[in-house]
């Protein structure tokens, strides 16, 4: 495992039983060339779209055209007694007929051990997404007022937070677009033409936490298979 590393390039080494492959690293200290029989690419659509470039143009070309939409997170923390509902649960998604900036909030507090301290709640709220990606432009400390406006409301929140947080990603949600069954089927066919490279992703088959995780699994096990057979 090596971290703080980027992966600037990949190509392809030998031919037939002997290909290998090699890839071109970037890291703080150096740079690095790493050669392996298989390479699994769990980046995003477009990284791999610009790695496998060199490899075939026509997957990258159909990579590079999985759109994404900007998404804004918000983490606010405040004290118990400042919440008037109680957040025992999950959380809660906001229907688009709501016609919010929320598109849900986590209660983290409630969820995992040690994600406040005593007497205090966190919640995480996310916003943006492809009906609303304008907000993903507004400064951090506009978009923390919107959601935790809301969030006050909902929740019947008196007072402003201890302690807040914002994240933003420009492209965090693939969009499963019309016609999206036909480009994932293009890159398995793509796939089983390159022997050795492996797709993983939450572009693929969903991005819900457990479907990336299943995903993972099978794409371990493929790894396996591939080089088992080849060895």
């Amino acid at each position: 495992m090596q971290t703080g590393v980027t992966a600037k390039s990949l190509n392809r080494l030998g031919s037939n039983n002997s290909e290998m492959f090699e890839l071109r690293t970037e890291s703080e200290s150096k740079s690095a060339t790493v050669q392996a029989s298989a390479i699994v690419l769990a980046t995003p659509a477009y990284v791999s779209a610009h790695l496998v470039e060199s490899l075939s143009s026509q997957l990258g070309h159909t990579l590079s055209g999985i759109a994404y939409a900007p998404v804004a997170v918000v983490a606010s923390g405040y004290y118990q007694q400042q919440v008037g509902e109680r957040i025992d649960g999950f959380g809660f998604l906001v229907p688009r007929r709501e016609k919010l900036h929320t598109l849900g909030t986590v209660w983290n507090s409630s969820l995992f051990p040690g994600r406040a301290s005593e007497g205090a709640v966190t919640v995480t709220s996310f916003t943006g997404g492809a009906t609303n990606p304008e907000i993903s432009n507004e400064p951090e400390d506009q978009i923390a007022k919107i959601i935790q406006s809301e969030n006050e409301h909902i929740l019947k929140i008196v007072g402003s937070p201890i302690t807040s947080a914002v994240w933003r990603y420009p492209r965090a949600l693939p969009q499963y677009n019309l016609g999206h069954g036909h480009v994932v089927e293009a890159i398995r066919d793509a796939e089983r033409q390159l022997p050795g490279i492996f797709f993983a992703g939450n572009y693929l088959e969903g991005p819900a936490l457990g479907k990336c995780v299943e995903n993972g699994f099978k794409t371990a096990e493929a790894v396996q298979n591939y080089l088992q057979t080849k060895s």
